[in-house]
């Protein structure tokens, strides 16, 4: 039954976009070409056969190639050249990594495809001049090594000195770790200390056993950070078999694991089908869309996909960390650990094409306090580092660092991938205000708008039932929460499709006001109507966007008409007179508040937005307001006639936001930007969002 509901679930899955590709058989080689028009330290090697594309560092190339006897140009250092490479579609890897102080040059294959064994000698060749050698770092898949491997057997054949690096970082397929599992390790536990780490409890067997296991790890987005690692040993003039050193040593601590919600598309195809179930996430899926160690449910919010997989690499980064202790020169703790007792580490947390910087971030930010309970997490790195196409997923890569590595990790570096500020240097789990500029007088403006916030006006003279203005506001509020998915809807045909999320969270946080009495309603000590009309603009405006904007200006201008009332219904009163009453008070505010929109919002009644309810609803208000005030008392007296005013209002509003589903043009805000046969029949967010909130009122006055 349940593989039964799962076909059905991506039977009906939503067809794939298009793609922007041209002939997905030159992707490779017009990315390439592109990135080399943008880099002028870069070149393309011209090997006499087009299919081999390999991108080199001019600077590395022409010292590896000096020029005869007569040129007047001085001879560079030869240095080791670092190349890299792998199937194409996981750009910036590796081509964006090329350039001085990472790597020489890099090789790429077809999407997904390890270069030919004739490639890579190209790009061997390029360097054959050089007696510094080359350093081959080489991802974990079957294609790439023996592609490589063969390439620098070839070379060595011929004398040229190549070194060859793995780079096996998923941790995703390996076995668990210790002999009860994760536990072996302390992998359930946030202490990470030096007794954890204590070299002289490491049973060999069970290394050896490790060890046999990690040689079918692939390798994932780590690998960057071997790049970077070896390129800086071999700009820093370190010869052949120390560059391979270190490059093997920062390969060996790597432990990376990802995620993803969905399988990537190759140029010019569909995504697989039935490859991801729909509103599941994939732990550990591999690069090319292989599969992964578990498939959960989802959605899940970010906090509970970084501990799952947290708990899956934190023992095999503990482990790690402990190898590279042992292997630490002279053999010691002090060069691994940190003032807190913890061992430093590389934090990155990687995008894998499809995922946007502000999932990376929510990731990173959810997997950054699991990370500094076992580590000192010494640098941090978000962003695309090694993609797989359109993937939508994400990956965490840590990376035990001792003085030498981290100084490697931090070298100076000039290539199009790596961030131009270098690794973030990232603050300690309670060095958080180091990285804080206060504004004065900023606790007073976070704290929830209340009485103390506002010039406190003399108490209202406007005679009103408190406990009615605060069931109106969280009818309204519940309201606009209710509608939430509805206006999301509209707003999604003509834009973001935010336009419910924006609306729900100020309603949010007018109810939680109204709940906790944090709004200024009751009459005396500066309380009223235009304190608490202040006071709910306050709160909107933190919405943000245009219904934030809108809706502060229509608070902030509704309690100005408010506090006008209050002023002239004091000096009346003093003077022996009759002010407005309270109705007349409250259409004379959602009169001006209406004005005020139109005057700063750029827009007309007919332009399809919220105008189009609003400035009816006010005129409406207005009217019956005017009306009620000729008869003596009305029907109910002033609470009848507020609830004739609400009722006109809401039904006016209504029709107004009815009418903008007839409008095939819009004016202004970002329908103006859509075709009319996406408009018609859809009424506008904005305008359904004021008939609905207005009804609320009028409901609870009944």
């Amino acid at each position: 039954m349940k593989k039964k509901k799962e076909k059905e679930e991506m039977a009906a899955a939503p067809p794939a976009p298009a793609q922007l590709y041209g002939d997905p058989a030159k992707v490779a080689s017009e990315a390439l070409d592109v990135l080399v028009a943008a880099s002028p330290n870069l070149v393309r090697l011209d090997a006499g056969d087009e299919t081999i594309k390999v991108v080199l560092d001019r600077s590395s190339f022409e010292a590896a190639n000096p020029r005869g006897k007569g040129s007047s140009e001085k001879p560079q250092k030869q240095l080791v050249a670092v190349l890299a490479g792998g199937g194409s579609g996981h750009e910036p890897m590796a081509a964006g990594y090329v350039g001085p102080g990472c790597l020489s040059g890099a090789i790429a294959g077809d999407v997904f495809a390890s270069p030919s064994t004739e490639a890579v000698r190209a790009a061997l060749r390029a360097f054959e001049r050089s007696a510094a050698g080359v350093v081959l770092l080489v991802n974990n898949y079957t294609g790439d090594r023996l592609c490589f491997g063969a390439a620098a057997e070839a070379a060595r054949a011929g004398g040229q000195k190549v070194e060859v690096v793995f780079v096996s970082d998923d941790v995703a397929l390996l076995r668990k770790e210790g002999a009860g599992g994760e536990g072996g390790e302390g992998g359930g536990g946030g202490g990470g200390g030096e007794e954890d780490l204590d070299a002289g409890s490491v049973d060999e067997a069970e290394e050896a056993s490790f060890a046999l296991s990690r040689r079918r790890a692939r390798g994932l987005a780590g690998c960057v950070l071997v790049f970077k690692v070896a390129g800086a040993a071999a700009a820093a003039g370190l010869p052949l078999a120390e560059v391979a050193a270190a490059a093997r040593r920062a390969a060996a601590a790597l432990a990376t694991m990802g995620l993803a919600t969905s399988a990537c598309a190759l140029p010019g195809l569909s995504p697989p089908a039935g490859r991801c179930r729909p509103g599941a996430v994939e732990l550990g899926m591999g690069l090319h869309g292989e599969a992964g160690a578990e498939v959960v449910d989802g959605p899940a919010p970010a906090s509970e996909l970084a501990r799952a997989l947290w708990t899956r690499i934190e023992p095999h980064a503990a482990r790690r960390a402990r190898a590279l202790l042992r292997g630490s020169s002279p053999p010691s703790r002090s060069p691994s650990f940190s003032s807190s007792s913890k061992p430093r580490a590389v934090l990155l947390v990687n995008s894998l094409g499809g995922c946007s910087v502000l999932e990376a971030s929510a990731l990173a930010a959810a997997a950054l306090p699991l990370a500094r309970a076992r580590f000192d997490v010494a640098r941090l790195l978000v962003g695309p580092f090694c993609t797989s196409l359109d993937m939508r997923g994400a990956s965490v890569t840590v990376l035990p660092v001792d003085d030498e590595l981290l100084s490697l990790v931090d070298a100076a570096v000039a290539v199009p991938a790596w961030p131009s500020s270098g690794a973030g240097v990232c603050c300690g789990a309670g060095e958080g205000d180091s990285r804080v500029a206060r504004l004065e007088g900023a606790n007073a403006a976070a704290a929830p708008p209340s009485v103390p916030l506002f010039l406190a006006p003399p108490p209202s003279p406007i005679p009103f039932d408190a406990s009615v203005v605060a069931r109106c506001l969280s009818a309204a509020a519940a309201a606009v929460s209710a509608a939430r998915s509805r206006l999301d809807e509209l707003d999604g045909r003509a834009g973001d499709g935010d336009c419910g999320a924006t609306l729900a969270g100020a309603a949010k946080d007018v109810a939680g006001a109204v709940a906790a009495g944090d709004l200024p309603i009751a009459p005396g000590g500066g309380g009223g109507l235009a304190a608490t009309a202040s006071a709910v603009g306050a709160l909107v405006a933190r919405a943000g966007g245009t219904s934030g904007g809108v809706y502060d200006i229509f608070f902030s201008a509704a309690a100005a008409s408010l506090r006008a009332a209050e002023q002239a219904e004091g000096a009346q009163g003093n003077a022996g007179g009759q002010g407005k009453d309270l109705p007349s008070a409250l259409a004379g505010a959602l009169s001006a508040a209406a004005a005020a929109v139109l005057l700063h919002g750029g827009a007309v009644e007919g332009d399809r937005t919220l105008l189009d309810a609003l400035l009816p609803a006010a005129r409406a208000a207005v009217a019956e307001s005017a009306a009620a005030a000729k008869e003596e008392e009305g029907d109910g007296g002033s609470a009848g006639r507020g609830l004739a005013v609400a009722r006109a209002a809401a039904a006016a509003a209504e029709a107004g936001a009815a009418a903008t589903a007839a409008m095939a043009r819009a004016g202004a805000g970002r329908s103006a930007y859509v075709r009319a046969e996406a408009l018609l029949g859809h009424a506008d967010p904005g305008a359904v969002g004021v008939a609905t909130w207005l009804r609320a009122v009028a409901g609870a006055l009944e």
